[in-house]
């Protein structure tokens, strides 16, 4: 094969995209020495096509599952299964995660729901801060998850101001406006509809109230890795949304975007901050 033919080879297998480098000859083929390409050629191997795979299964699954009425049970049974040991072995990611949502949710904030509340996080950091509204509630579909919150909100004194409830997101069990100020905390991803969780959340806000969230975020690759490695896993979410994909849902329910942040917390984790008006 000549070298014309391998150069042609060489741009079959590796698109001129941003992977591609001049530097580097093309791959070296059955015979020949490692040459300048073997670099290029283990990079590829093992980081490029590893990383296209695993997002191709994400991109497959999402397309070919069908809507699924068990997933959101599967979903409380599994936190109703992890709750007791919830907060250990998220301890890290909840305090990160809840760092960049805090500032969102001022102090003299009148009433708040925390949607998707699990074991009372919010509500511990919101009182660590001296920020606990007057008003706080909070509603998530696992059983487990609110028994933790119940006795966290115990334990810091806060029984008498924090009311619990078992309602997923798409059915709340409020009244119209009842609250100032709307979070969900590492929630959406879990929502099964989330264009009619929205428009509960943007019923049981008051008009001029905000939504704040901060969840997992697609724009990064490393998420996009992890997306397609908890798929391959069977992880029990609806679904991982990037940053357009967000506001997208957000304009469509009724809201106008205040803000829009991205941010890492670590090595893998790559989240995102909306902060929403309910028109």
């Amino acid at each position: 094969m000549g070298t014309a033919e391998r150069h042609r080879l060489s741009l079959l297998l590796v698109p001129p995209n941003r992977f591609h480098r001049k530097q580097f000859s093309p791959l070296p083929l059955a015979g020949e020495g490692p040459g300048e390409g073997a670099p290029f050629r283990m990079r590829y191997i093992f980081g490029i096509i590893p990383f296209a795979l695993l997002t191709l299964c994400g991109q497959l699954h999402r397309m070919s599952r069908p809507a699924s009425l068990d997933l959101p049970d599967a979903i409380r049974r599994g936190y109703d299964a992890e709750a007791a040991r919830y907060d250990r072995r998220w301890a890290t990611y909840n305090r990160r995660s809840l760092a960049l949502l805090l500032p969102h949710l001022p102090s003299n904030t009148g009433a708040l729901l925390d949607v998707g509340c699990g074991t009372g996080n919010l509500l511990a950091a919101l009182a660590g801060r001296g920020a606990l509204p007057p008003t706080y509630a909070g509603a998530d579909p696992s059983a487990g998850m609110l028994a933790v919150a119940r006795a966290k909100a115990e334990a810091l004194g806060l029984a008498s101001r924090a009311a619990f409830v078992q309602a997923p997101a798409e059915a709340l069990p409020f009244a119209d406006a009842e609250f100032d100020m709307v979070a969900a905390a590492s929630s959406l991803q879990f929502w099964a509809e989330p264009q009619r969780a929205l428009a509960e959340v943007r019923r049981v806000l008051q008009p001029g109230g905000r939504f704040a969230t901060v969840d997992w975020c697609r724009d990064f690759r490393s998420m996009r890795l992890l997306d397609g490695w908890m798929r391959l896993r069977g992880t029990k979410y609806h679904r991982m949304y990037s940053s357009a994909e967000l506001v997208s849902l957000l304009l469509a329910s009724g809201f106008q975007l205040e803000t829009m942040t991205r941010k890492k917390i670590g090595p893998m984790w790559g989240l995102m901050v909306a902060v929403a008006v309910r028109q």
